[in-house]
């Protein structure tokens, strides 16, 4: 699972071609919020509904019944277009379709929360913080346990 980065789609279908590639829900919406911040409270809604559908057809038939009612919504009706085109080119295309629920098997969910939470772990982040917290003892130990981490992830990975 990663966000949206096109480099990352890239690299994971040539080296794993047949890979499902799952993408972050919550990416999704930061994007489109960070696009869109008045308008994000009247569009988060269709988002939430397109990411409950648990088959990519639900996908497909619930997206044309949302532009429809879009292009009708009287809050939306300066950017309706925009944003149809915008979601249909960054979100709709079969590669980008990975951030709906239906796409990972039952019980994963679609944002990679947890993953980044491993990331800010083994990137040192949470070790950062500690050692500014907790003083030069703590800071050898938890050296020694990220080294310990590190270790042992590059040996499975």
């Amino acid at each position: 699972m990663s966000d949206f980065a096109g480099f990352i789609s890239k690299a994971l279908k040539e080296s794993f071609p047949s890979i499902k590639h799952g993408k972050c829900f919550y990416h999704l919406k930061a994007n489109i919020k960070k696009r869109y911040p008045k308008k994000y409270p009247k569009i988060e809604p269709y988002l939430e509904d397109l990411g409950n559908c648990l088959a990519i057809f639900q996908l497909d038939t619930l997206w044309k019944l949302i532009k429809e009612d879009i292009k009708e919504n009287e809050d939306l009706e300066d950017i309706a277009s925009e944003f149809v085109d915008y979601f249909e080119n960054f979100y709709m295309k079969a590669e980008e379709k990975g951030f709906f629920i239906g796409f990972l098997p039952p019980g994963f969910g679609n944002t990679n929360n947890m993953l980044e939470g491993h990331r800010r772990f083994l990137k040192g982040q949470i070790f950062e913080y500690r050692i500014r917290d907790m003083g030069k003892l703590v800071l050898i130990k938890i050296l020694k346990f990220k080294n310990i981490i590190l270790k042992s992830f590059a040996k499975h990975h």
